[in-house]
Formats: structure tokens, C-alpha cells, sequence
């Protein structure tokens, strides 16, 4: 009994990093895509280029060190559940 609820726990672990793995490559391609169209309609001016890079980049590195995160506890999940 005990073992069936630490292995449901751990598959509703999986279930939640999985959703938050998910969102957050929504979440950076949507920022991707609205960077690409604001190229494009020239609504970013090349004065405040250097303002958005800087922006980017520290959206860029929150949200791949979170899906890093994400990845490496999709990883040890599975083999949690196979040792019990």
C-alpha cells in the first residue's frame, strides 16, 4: 500500500514538471515570435535594440535554466519509479 502511494505521488510529480517543461517552451516561443514580428513591423527601433537585447537575454537564460531543471527531474522520476 505504502509503495502504491509514493509511486502515484511521483507519477503526479511527473505529470507537474511535465506541464511546467511544456509551458515554458510555449512561453519561449511565444517571446520568440514576438520578437520576430516586432522586427518586422519595425516596432522596436534601433535605439532601444541594445534595451531588448539585454531583456532577452535574461529571459532567454531564466527560462533555459528552468526547463534545465525541468529536463533533469523528467530524468530521475522514471528511474524513482522503477527502484520501487
Amino acid at each position: 500500500m505504502n509503495i502504491e502511494i509514493r509511486k502515484n505521488l511521483l507519477d503526479l510529480k511527473y505529470n507537474k514538471y511535465l506541464q511546467f517543461y511544456n509551458t515554458s517552451m510555449i512561453i519561449l516561443f511565444s517571446y520568440i515570435l514576438g520578437l520576430l514580428i516586432s522586427f518586422l513591423t519595425n516596432s522596436i527601433m534601433y535605439q532601444n535594440l541594445l534595451l531588448v537585447s539585454g531583456v532577452s537575454i535574461i529571459i532567454f537564460s531564466i527560462i533555459l535554466h528552468l526547463m534545465i531543471r525541468f529536463k533533469r527531474k523528467l530524468r530521475i522520476i522514471p528511474r524513482q519509479i522503477a527502484n520501487l
